[in-house]
């Protein structure tokens, strides 16, 4: 992010033991932030604002990024832009079945420029 230049607004509390996997885990917050990178690139207010926390028994993520343009959309699935579309456009599918499999919940919003997506998952 620093590299290419992107503002980092973060905020983390978490317990240091989750009962999400270090795996599951790790494919969450890399899928979505890499995700919200790519689109940073495509933006002129390079920005992320990055949310996790743990509270009242729900594992809550909120990432908030501008979009250089708008996603495209197929029966409510987003689409890659890239070119080799079989090795690409997996991560959005990759953290629902991540989301679902520990019986949480995911949505995604996309208004005046800005994608936002939310999770959440409850634990003890």
């Amino acid at each position: 992010m620093e590299e290419y230049k992107i503002e980092f607004d973060y905020r983390i509390s978490v317990p240091e033991k989750l009962e999400i996997s270090d795996i599951d885990l790790s494919s969450l917050l890399g899928n979505a932030l890499d995700n919200a990178i790519e689109a940073n690139l495509k933006a002129d207010n390079r920005k992320i604002i990055f949310r996790l926390r743990v509270d009242k028994g729900l594992f809550m993520l909120q990432i908030k990024n501008p979009l250089g343009e708008n996603p495209l959309e197929k029966n409510g699935t987003f689409l890659t832009t890239k070119k080799d579309k079989k090795h690409h456009g997996i991560g959005l599918s990759s953290i629902r079945e991540t989301v679902l499999k520990y019986g949480g919940n995911i949505s995604t919003i996309v208004e005046n420029g800005i994608f936002e997506l939310v999770i959440g998952i409850p634990v003890n």
